[in-house]
């Protein structure tokens, strides 16, 4: 086996080459190119961060330094106009590169962009107007449009809302304070991660049709699934709709379901990992939980930076947590979350190429191989929606509103810090850390033979003073 082919092995094929090796020159090459391994999977994570900052700066880029737009469309010819989709980027004036205008007007409908232009007898494009409108309470309603409107309101109602009992504007409970969604990158707990994570814990006791005592049970859900805030005042249906609106269910209606899974222990702390690691890299894997808590160190070792870690009792009132539990590395332990971030726990172990191991399973330990089989139902059979766990636990909360503990970030899952307090830095170091301290110890080791080395040649070749 070569170096390279070597170097692809997960992290159970370097240790099984380790075991079958034939004679200790062997096995200590062998764990040299692991060590190299890890080495090299975290140089490339710490890299990848800072990557992922000028990412989101791209925007500002492009309006300073067009050189990369440039250059991709300097020999293209004849495009007048590209409209940008998807990038969440507000352009208030157009990027023009080689007669090609570029412009976007912004996430989530905030504003209608409207752009002009006119062309003489020569074929010459003249730009003659670029806006960005403001779409909010200031713009006049149409008539025709909305009765429209309301007749969709009562299609969706009479064909989707109504198997839950629903309609469109149905008002839930209230909320005295704004629960926006999260902002990107920054490690933190979040009002409406809490919620939504709450929710889900409260929907699989409360709705779930075969919920029956279990194990311990967590619940998650990502950044990259809550899709608007939830403003202070009335919170309604669509608005509960609006906030986990992504993806079509087993059933083919709209939106993804909730799924039930087994992690264990070690692997519930590996999800943690996550949160904790990949989040500077990829913001919308970050990650919020009901029924554990945990802490780490943003100072400490890719996937090694959770420290402390616990299981929760949750209460769905004021208090909201109760007593915490050592976590059993070898126990399994229920877990709630949404289809596609259950996908996503999935796909963890290769893409931490071996370094954090995370197999989602059935109550009996064996793998999943199909999440379908996994989905929870309600009393009637329908597939237990994500935003319909939010919307019924809203609702439960009736004419009271939302307790003021969701207002309050100190009340969610995780403890985040960049201390360099001893304790928080040297507590529970794994086999990454372990491994790069090993490999920097024998760097250094072998630095100093070198120059150790040099300086007795140096010696050597000084001329011998004579007397």
């Amino acid at each position: 086996m070569t170096f390279y082919q070597e170097l692809q092995l997960n992290q159970a094929g370097s240790k099984a080459l380790i075991k079958a090796s034939k004679s200790k020159k062997e096995k200590y090459r062998h764990i040299a190119v692991y060590l190299f391994k890890i080495l090299l999977t975290v140089a490339f994570c710490t890299a990848y961060e800072q990557c992922a900052y000028y990412a989101d700066q791209m925007v500002a880029y492009l309006e300073e330094n067009r050189n990369l737009v440039e250059e991709t469309l300097k020999d293209v010819d004849g495009i007048d106009v590209i409209v940008s989709g998807h990038t969440h980027s507000t352009l208030a004036e157009p990027l023009v590169v080689n007669d090609t205008y570029i412009v976007s007007s912004g996430p989530y409908c905030q504003n209608l962009g409207s752009l002009t232009f006119s062309w003489d007898d020569g074929g010459e494009k003249r730009l003659l107007d670029y806006r960005l409108i403001p779409i909010d309470e200031t713009v006049a309603e149409n008539p025709e449009i909305a009765g429209l409107v309301e007749q969709w309101k009562d299609m969706v109602g009479e064909t989707y809302l109504a198997r839950y009992g629903l309609t469109y504007d149905e008002v839930l409970t209230r909320s005295d304070y704004d629960l926006n969604t999260p902002a990107s990158a920054v490690q933190e707990n979040n009002g409406l991660g809490t919620l939504v994570s709450d929710a889900f814990l409260w929907a699989d006791r409360t709705l779930n049709a075969a919920y029956a005592d279990s194990p311990h049970t967590v619940s998650v859900t990502a950044d990259g699934v809550l899709r608007a805030n939830l403003p202070a005042g009335d919170l309604t249906v669509a608005m509960a709709f609006d906030v986990l609106s992504m993806g079509v269910g087993e059933d083919g209606t709209s939106g993804f379901p909730l799924v039930a899974v087994y992690l264990t222990g070690k692997e519930l702390k590996a999800a943690m990992e996550v949160d904790a690691s990949v989040t500077p890299i990829m913001p919308a894997a970050q990650l919020y939980m009901s029924g554990a808590k945990y802490a780490f160190n943003t100072k400490r070792m890719f996937f090694n930076r959770v420290y402390d870690a616990a299981l929760t009792d949750v209460t769905f009132d004021e208090s909201g947590t109760g007593n915490a539990y050592e976590i059993d590395d070898n126990a399994l332990y229920r877990v709630v979350t949404g289809m596609y971030s259950a996908q996503m726990l999935g796909t963890v172990k290769s893409k931490s190429m071996g370094l954090l191991s995370l197999e989602p399973k059935q109550a009996n330990g064996t793998p999943v191989t199909d999440f379908a089989d996994c989905i929870l139902y309600d009393a009637n059979g329908n597939e237990l929606k994500e935003w319909y766990a939010l919307a019924a636990y809203l609702e439960q909360f009736g004419e009271d509103g939302l307790p003021d503990r969701y207002a309050d970030p100190a009340n969610g899952c995780k403890q985040v810090s960049d201390s360099f307090a001893p304790g928080q830095l040297l507590a529970g170091w794994n086999g990454i850390t372990w491994a790069v301290l090993g490999i920097v110890l024998l760097i250094l080791t072998l630095i100093l033979l070198l120059i150790r080395s040099l300086r007795r040649r140096i010696q050597r070749k000084k001329p011998t003073p004579v007397n």
